[in-house]
């Protein structure tokens, strides 16, 4: 998890050049307000993350699903809610040099 607080906002990176099915490290899901934003790159390339939420740590629960393509590879959401943990998750991921990134400011 790289921690980033040189913005206005506390960040954290819930996936870095993630390359493969699978899920991130989980963060704090603390303080309520938050932002989300996912970036694609690649050639050709499409994916889909599920940001997820839990109160234990086990047992995640959807939030929202982010779907890029190379033609819309940037998108995001504002989300409030009080869960004490956060990750984010790609679901599917396909294309030549495919890899999602996915950060949380709050």
């Amino acid at each position: 998890m790289t921690r980033t607080t040189d913005m206005p906002v506390v960040g954290d990176m819930l996936l870095s050049g993630a390359t493969s099915v699978g899920a991130g490290n989980p963060v704090s899901g603390r303080p309520v307000k938050k932002t989300f934003q996912a970036d694609l790159v690649g050639t050709g390339a499409a994916a889909s993350v599920i940001i997820e939420g839990s109160n234990t740590g086990s047992g995640w629960v959807t939030l929202a699903q982010i779907d890029l393509t190379t033609a819309s590879p940037s998108d995001g959401f504002y989300y409030e809610t009080p869960l004490a943990y956060i990750r984010a998750r790609v679901s599917a991921i396909s294309g030549t040099g495919a890899a999602v990134s996915c950060g949380m400011g709050s």
